[in-house]
């Protein structure tokens, strides 16, 4: 289901379906795309615009979508400033999953890294982890760049991993909707004529 709000994106790298270890029935589609101007178009599709529109009362029971560009090790964002509000910042932690840990478990995000900052965990926002047949993937949210980028620069490395800081462009969900698109034929019709003032508002 979820993967039809990628469905024939172009720069589509990646898209992994995860399920929540402490969540009943809830999961993640973890999706790349190559480029930010793809994820920028992807953002403005008209049709993942209606799929967005739809899903907020008819798609899903619970969602929350969460778009956003890498920030460079150096601490600046490919493009735009980086915001430095509550929860703007997510750790994206995927690795292979060890033969001796099973989906159930979660030996916390702490242990693997034992070498960051003690006052960082006080600034923890929020953090969930996710399990595919193959990986595990670790989501936790900061409250600005440089405590993200503290936490991920003390993480112990795994072999095939990927660790990404990245700031969040569009966060909303069922329950979050301040951010999600209100009109869906309004920003459809945006979106067909490259309207850019009309889609800031979607």
């Amino acid at each position: 289901m979820l993967s039809g709000l990628v469905k024939d994106q172009p720069g589509l790298i990646l898209q992994t379906p995860f399920l929540s270890i402490d969540k009943d029935n809830a999961q993640v589609l973890y999706v790349k795309l190559d480029r930010e101007e793809h994820l920028h178009a992807w953002k403005n599709n008209h049709v993942h615009l209606g799929i967005q529109y739809e899903g907020r009362n008819k798609m899903f029971v619970d969602y929350r979508l969460r778009i956003g560009s890498e920030v460079l090790d150096s601490g600046k964002a490919p493009f735009g400033d980086i915001s430095t509000s509550a929860g703007k910042h997510l750790l994206l932690w995927q690795y292979p999953k060890p033969s001796n840990e099973k989906d159930d478990e979660d030996s916390g995000l702490a242990d693997a890294a034992p070498h960051a900052p003690p006052f960082v965990w006080q600034n923890l926002v929020d953090s969930a982890t996710y399990v595919s047949e193959t990986h595990i993937l670790r989501i936790s949210s900061w409250p600005n760049k440089h405590i993200g980028l503290a936490v991920k620069n003390s993480i112990s490395r795994i072999d095939g991993d990927g660790l990404y800081l990245i700031r969040m462009e569009r966060d909303y969900g069922k329950y979050e909707r301040e951010e999600a698109p209100t009109d869906a034929a309004r920003c459809q019709e945006a979106a067909a004529n490259d309207d850019q003032v009309g889609l800031g508002k979607c």
